[in-house]
């Protein structure tokens, strides 16, 4: 959370309990990604590769969710973006 602080203004925190950090049946992926043109092919790979009924994917940006969303859709996935639910600081 000091992290956290240092470089974000007016962060929301969650605060959840150790053991509700992850819940049964959720599975969390972590890819390291040399450059940015391959993000894209790599998430539609693991898309196209797993059973998902919902999933979750986080950006930096509102730009960056914008592009995705539109590249994703033009992969043929369903999906939807959720720009707008937290107050802009910046």
């Amino acid at each position: 959370m000091r992290l956290t602080d240092s470089f974000m203004r007016q962060p929301l925190k969650l605060l959840v309990k150790n053991e509700e950090l992850t819940l049964e049946g959720i599975r969390q992926y972590y890819l390291d990604i040399e450059k940015e043109e391959y993000k894209l092919g790599a998430l539609c790979d693991i898309y196209e590769s797993i059973s998902k009924s919902q999933g979750m994917i986080f950006c930096n940006t509102r730009s960056e969710v914008k592009k995705l969303k539109t590249q994703m859709t033009e992969q043929g996935h369903i999906v939807s973006a959720m720009v707008n639910l937290i107050p802009s600081y910046y």
